[in-house]
């Protein structure tokens, strides 16, 4: 692969020819490139570990609080109450 540039040097002009072979271009490409598109990649593997970290605590969460409710009225405990973190609204609110 031939690369054509323009050079001008005091008041001359004229051309410089690159001749290289285009899989050199794409290594060339590579080594410039390529660290920058590994971080991208570990930036974005660690927010997607991130994000299912958190949502994996937002779902396993409030079943931890089932299971435990679920044990209480096994053993008999029919007073025992889930606290939430949100208020529940009565149902004549719902309707």
């Amino acid at each position: 692969m031939v690369l054509r540039r323009d050079v001008s040097t005091e008041g001359q002009q004229g051309f410089i020819y690159f001749i290289y072979e285009a899989e050199s271009k794409n290594a060339m490409h590579w080594s410039v490139y390529g660290g920058m598109y590994r971080v991208i990649v570990v930036v974005l593997i660690l927010i997607v570990v991130s994000m299912m970290v958190v949502i994996t605590r937002l779902v396993i969460k409030p079943l931890n609080k089932l299971e435990e409710a679920t044990d209480e009225i096994r053993q008999g405990n029919l007073d025992f109450s889930v606290k939430t973190s949100r208020k529940i609204r009565p149902c004549d609110e719902c309707l």
